[in-house]
């Protein structure tokens, strides 16, 4: 198998009609996007968190145990699953949700129906965002959150919900006072936007700042978030 081949890998799922009214199975396929080989397939009863997992193992294997670069997937809850997520950041792999990556690179025009009128750089980075935080892996979160962030990019709203959720993986990366910032800065546009969702995600960032509450940054946002009815 050439270095080529091995570079990338495609996964695609599609619903099958079973020997009875109302059953349904899914066939799962692994390609080689370059060659358009099949690497792996498998028909399952239904998709889950594990079986997409095992799936991807099983297709590494097929593939005489090479691993590839990267892993093109569609955005099904089983294929952006904590497990899969998971294997693909152990085995190094990148995974290219809906081949977003690839259309930015090669500068798809953002207005196509394919990619989506608002599909940017900065939208893919928070989506990658998703994956990692759901991965375990909040410091990686932390900084893609913050890359964005800084471009001063988003609407108002947008602005407050992620850094609340920057405040978030903040504070599970063990940085409580940045965190703390990064929640009054949140809060204040949760404030001025009516944002029932960005108070809810500064309630998490809190929680998770539990074990330094006492500490004046969080103490501080706590005292915030109580004056305006969020616990």
């Amino acid at each position: 198998m050439s270095a080529a081949s091995a570079a990338a890998m495609s996964t695609r799922d599609a619903r099958t009609y079973g020997p009875f009214k109302g059953v349904y199975y899914t066939l799962l396929v692994m390609l080689d996007i370059f060659s358009r080989k099949v690497i792996a397939w498998r028909v399952v009863p239904g998709e889950s968190q594990w079986i997409a997992k095992q799936f991807q193992l099983d297709a590494i294997a097929a593939n005489d145990g090479v691993v590839p670069d990267y892993i093109h997937a569609d955005n099904g809850g089983p294929m952006t699953s904590k497990p899969v997520s998971e294997l693909l950041i152990d085995l190094n792999i990148t995974r290219k949700l809906d081949q977003a990556r690839e259309l930015l690179d090669t500068g798809a025009d953002s207005d196509s129906a394919e990619f989506g009128a608002h599909y940017d750089e900065h939208t893919h980075l928070l989506r990658s965002a998703s994956c990692y935080i759901e991965a375990g892996k909040p410091t990686r979160v932390a900084d893609l959150y913050g890359t964005v962030l800084t471009t001063g990019t988003l609407s108002d709203r947008d602005e407050g919900y992620f850094r609340a959720r920057h405040a978030v993986a903040l504070a599970l990366s063990g940085e409580p006072d940045s965190a703390a910032d990064e929640g009054l800065l949140a809060m204040r546009r949760a404030t001025e936007k009516q944002s029932a969702r960005t108070m809810q995600e500064l309630a998490r960032a809190m929680e998770a700042m539990g074990r330094w509450q006492h500490r004046p940054g969080p103490r501080e946002l706590r005292e915030a978030l109580a004056a305006h009815g969020t616990r």
